[in-house]
Formats: structure tokens, C-alpha cells, sequence
């Protein structure tokens, strides 16, 4: 699953030139511990563009208000509620970096950062109305890929580098590809809390570039 990831100090360019996206807000400050209910941005297909909104990350179902869903499995992302009814024309793009997963046992996890080569990247997502002004989000999981699967069984579905327009516009899901062919990185970084901040959250001799 993703419960943690980073956000980048970059252009829309430096994730994908070749797609045309529409800045709606000001440019968002990077982040090194994003975490759910935060308002974060994402890209959706609007009329024939594609444009920059702010969303939270998490979405209540109405029949579980208290509950709040931060990931769907893609394998059953179509059919299943609440899923199902975004899943074909409410599609997204998360700007990511990188990610984070833990490992160990209750009260001495240990937190590793993750990216993928090249980065940054885009998760794919869906994308949910809460009323006229406001939106919700979900990232996709998948499998995790053999490269990181020692550190956790699911992981977040990242959009293979010249898909992003596909996955938002075309009905199949080809445009994600399998989701192994992809070069990860991964290091072990010190604890930190819920409300912890900054690039020493990453800090592990070098960048995460």
C-alpha cells in the first residue's frame, strides 16, 4: 500500500513534458511527509486538457463516514464500490517522487524510502466530487514489483513514463503497464513522526534524485 509519499520541488515539465497541464494554483511547496486527509495536488483530464486541482488525499464512503480510504487495488478498482463509479472517466495523476514503506514488528518499524528511475513520477489515481468546490483522491496499488517486494507485498501503481495521457483518457488499462520493468531504489531512513517535516526525512548520504 502507499500511506507516506514525497512531493518535489519541480515543474509540471520535469514530470512529463509532452503533457500539456494547466496550472490552476500556486505552485505547491515540497514535501517530504505527505500523509492522508492532506490537501495535495493532482492532474485530471478536463475538456480536451489536462489541469493541475487540489484534492485530499482519502475519501470516507457514505456508508462508513468514520472510515477513510486512501488506496484501491487496481485489480478490482472497476468493479468495486466505491471505486467503480470513478474508475472509468475520474482518473488522476499523483506527482510523486518517491514513497515510503515500513518493515519490522509493532514498535520497532523501521521507515525506507523509495523512488523509481527515472523520478520523479506520477501514481495513478482516482479522483472523487465531495460537493462544487471540493475533491477527493485515491492512489492505485498493485503487486509489489519482484526489484522491492522483500520490503512490502503491495505498492503504489506508478504510470510508466509516456502513458500519464493514456491512463487519464482510454478505457483499458494497458497504459500501466505490468509494473515490474521499472529500476527502484530503496534505503532505510531514521524514524520520524506524523507531523515531521523536511529533506532530513530522506537523508541517506545523497539526494532522492
Amino acid at each position: 500500500m502507499c500511506g507516506r509519499y514525497m512531493l518535489a520541488e519541480l515543474s509540471w515539465a520535469d514530470y512529463f513534458a509532452g503533457l500539456s497541464i494547466l496550472r490552476s494554483n500556486a505552485p505547491a511547496e515540497p514535501r517530504y511527509n505527505v500523509r492522508p486527509t492532506q490537501i495535495m495536488p493532482i492532474v485530471r483530464a478536463e475538456e480536451w486538457t489536462h489541469r493541475e486541482v487540489r484534492a485530499r488525499w482519502g475519501l470516507n464512503p457514505v456508508w462508513n463516514p468514520k472510515h477513510l480510504l486512501i488506496n484501491a487495488r487496481l485489480a478490482t478498482a472497476a468493479t468495486a464500490r466505491p471505486f467503480n463509479t470513478a474508475f472509468p472517466q475520474q482518473r488522476c495523476l499523483v506527482p510523486a517522487p518517491g514513497w515510503y514503506e515500513w518493515t519490522g514488528t509493532k514498535g520497532a518499524k523501521q521507515p525506507h524510502a523509495l523512488t523509481r528511475r527515472p523520478a520523479p513520477f506520477f501514481f495513478a489515481g482516482l479522483w472523487f466530487s465531495l460537493n462544487s468546490l471540493e475533491a477527493a483522491f485515491v492512489i492505485l496499488t498493485r503487486g509489489a514489483a519482484p526489484a522491492v517486494a522483500a520490503l512490502l507485498n503491495r505498492m503504489p501503481v506508478i504510470v510508466p513514463e509516456g502513458g500519464e495521457a493514456a491512463w487519464l483518457t482510454a478505457p483499458d488499462i494497458d497504459s500501466l503497464g505490468s509494473g515490474d520493468e521499472a529500476e527502484f531504489s530503496t534505503w532505510p531512513v531514521a524514524a520520524f513522526g506524523i507531523r515531521d517535516e523536511g529533506p532530513s526525512l530522506i537523508a541517506r548520504g545523497g539526494s532522492l534524485f
